[in-house]
């Protein structure tokens, strides 16, 4: 019932203030003189009511005027927390105020908007997109920090799965790795009693400290990155492919205990790769000590596709994701759920890149999106440059590139539903004195 009270004010609101909806970002307010005033006068009749705050909010946000938008912005959110307008403003409103988090805290009800809603691509996009941006804060941060750092809140079992190395020359397998690593990610994620570092988190470090993709984590260099990580588990290895043969070599060490057995090999057919896969992280699985239920090892044994070439499209979207190509990387996932229509991993994936692409980057991005979305394609193309170059004067920061990648598990939502704050599971350690 509340949701649908949110969906029919909202109607409400564009049928009878329809110069409110379209997107006027950077507006003198005088041009907002008659809208400003039919919300005020709602407001006198009812102070509470939340289309007029929200509203009232969206015309200070078009203006500029940050901080009377997010006081009215939040007082309709604390009523309508799943009111689509309302959450795409605020977050934009408190984006714009440098608030990261906070924004992160509002767009992370992005689930909660209904499908049909034209506004839930514009608030995913954000969300993906600004969870990235704040996991690069914090490693910057961290590792600007790092010689002050001790492995006191190491967590013994967090795992981070670092991409396998390619030792061939095939530029053809390249990517593969990255797969294989997200897969023996999500099979480690089975486990209850182990913590996963999401993917997100390992690519941001990676740039962050600028490793070369031809460099690998090895045992000299594993307890650091557990350090930055606070993973008490390092999982690395590499891989080859010749004469369609798949060779991988993984390797589970202790940093905690300092325990750095050798690696595990396998080996067979490509066409067989999750065999050799799923034997890896059976035997991972054993050198970490844990015996598994017989749910857990039902859902290992689960492979996501039986689609060699789905698998090898699938890796290259990956790679395309994490060079922040979302519109390529969103062509190559639904390729690769095209080739296997079971292979819903990859479904999934493109879902989120379709939310990247349309709303991710860049803060103008998300705006100029949702003026098509308002205003309709055509009215939008001809307001856009004088958008843009309204946006270029702001001096709010814009322009630099916030991107977001994304693993199957959603532990970064669930943990921000559940208090806990946006991607603790687990969180890289404050630096000292903080």
């Amino acid at each position: 019932m509340q949701k649908l009270r949110s969906f029919l004010i909202a109607g409400l609101v564009l049928i009878f203030i329809p110069s409110c909806a379209g997107l006027r970002q950077g507006g003198k307010e005088q041009n907002y003189s008659s809208d400003m005033a039919k919300l005020q006068r709602q407001l006198t009749v009812n102070p509470n009511d939340p289309a007029a705050l929200r509203d009232l909010g969206v015309v200070y946000f078009q203006t500029n005027r940050y901080e009377p938008a997010k006081s009215y912005l939040s007082r309709s959110y604390s009523q309508v927390k799943d009111d689509p307008r309302t959450i795409f403003y605020y977050g934009m409103t408190l984006e714009y105020l440098e608030d990261i988090q906070g924004a992160l805290s509002v767009y992370i009800n992005y689930s909660e908007v209904p499908a049909i809603s034209q506004y839930r691509k514009l608030i995913e996009g954000r969300y993906r997109s600004l969870t990235h941006e704040f996991i690069r804060r914090q490693f910057k941060q961290l590792v600007a920090d790092e010689q002050k750092l001790g492995t006191e809140k190491i967590a013994p079992k967090a795992v981070a799965v670092f991409p396998l190395t390619y030792q061939g020359t095939d530029p053809r397998y390249e990517a593969l790795g990255k797969g294989l690593s997200e897969m023996i990610l999500i099979d480690l994620g089975q486990v209850k009693s182990l913590q996963l570092v999401e993917r997100i988190r390992i690519e941001a470090l990676l740039e962050e400290i600028q490793f070369g993709q031809s460099a690998s984590v090895d045992r000299s260099s594993a307890p650091r990155m557990g350090k930055l990580l606070s993973a008490g588990r390092i999982v690395s290895g590499s891989f080859n492919v010749n004469n369609f043969n798949l060779r991988m070599d993984v390797a589970a060490w202790d940093i905690v205990a300092k325990k750095f057995p050798g690696f595990q090999s396998g080996s067979d057919e490509l066409d067989k790769l999750f065999r050799i896969q799923k034997e890896l992280v059976f035997g991972i699985i054993r050198e970490l000590g844990i015996t598994l239920t017989v749910e857990e090892r039902e859902k290992i044994q689960l492979v996501p596709t039986r689609n060699t070439f789905a698998f090898l499209t699938y890796c290259l979207a990956l790679k395309s994701e994490d060079a922040r190509d979302f519109r390529a990387a969103k062509v190559l996932y639904n390729e690769a759920a095209s080739l296997d229509p079971g292979f819903n991993l990859a479904k999934s994936k493109a879902e989120a890149m379709e939310a990247l692409s349309i709303a991710g980057g860049p803060k103008e991005n998300a705006l100029l999106a949702a003026e098509e979305l308002e205003l309709g394609p055509k009215k939008a193309k001809k307001k856009t440059n004088l958008v843009l170059d309204r946006l270029r004067h702001l001096g709010q920061g814009i322009g630099g590139t916030f991107n977001s990648g994304e693993d199957n598990r959603k532990t970064v939502e669930e943990a921000g539903r559940n208090g806990a704050g946006v991607g603790r599971l687990p969180e890289p350690p404050p630096p000292p004195g903080r």
